[in-house]
């Protein structure tokens, strides 16, 4: 005996495919605020620590590496609010914009090596770990609605973030290369524990 729908039910007047697809709909947008919730947790932890350990590595570059470092330094926070939307934008399938509305600046020749030449080492990064992440989030999408692009978290998509806040931020062509140093070294070497939170988070899902 099928069970008739209840006064009021919104779900009731409609076929019972709709209220399937509407309920996994629901239910994929909450599964998604909730890793969400979860990369930025991480993703703060690990930047906000690596935001603290740049200045003293800016000073010891000379009078404007020391400049930058007390830059850094003063605003601590919005650099790692801007970085943190940036990855948000980023996981939701967009490139985000300034808060101000303004176009990103023009890269010139050597920025563009050097972010291609960080581009290429991100991508060594935890690959075995980033490759089962979206292995799980494929599987999942076979079912449900996952509204995450998680090329957003890989190596190379948390690189492309940082690329976006150094142009939104306005800082200096002659630094990129120690910015991207530092970063794989200080960062994506140590983001092995929050791919395996993410995938754990997934098995439950």
């Amino acid at each position: 005996m099928s069970k008739r729908p209840l006064p009021g039910d919104p779900d009731g007047a409609r076929p019972p495919s709709l209220a399937l697809a509407d309920h996994l709909k629901r239910l994929g947008h909450a599964a998604g605020d909730e890793l969400r919730k979860k990369v930025r947790s991480g993703i703060s932890d690990h930047f906000g620590e690596f935001l603290a350990q740049l200045p003293p590595v800016l000073a010891g570059q000379g009078p404007e590496g020391a400049d930058l470092a007390l830059t850094l330094s003063d605003n601590h926070k919005s650099w790692l609010d801007t970085y943190l939307q940036r990855v948000d934008a980023h996981i939701l399938g967009g490139k985000g914009h300034r808060a101000n509305g303004a176009a990103l600046p023009e890269r010139t020749p050597a920025e563009v090596t050097q972010y291609r030449e960080a581009l290429v080492n991100a991508e060594a990064f935890h690959r075995k770990l980033v490759n089962e992440l979206n292995t799980r989030v494929d599987r999942i999408r076979l079912t449900l609605f996952l509204p995450i692009y998680t090329r957003a978290l890989a190596p190379v998509g948390l690189v492309e973030a940082l690329s976006d806040t150094a142009d939104a931020l306005g800082w200096p062509s002659s630094f990129r290369p120690l910015l991207f140093r530092e970063f794989e070294e200080r960062v994506l070497g140590n983001l092995a524990s929050l791919y395996r939170a993410l995938i754990g988070a997934l098995r439950v899902i």
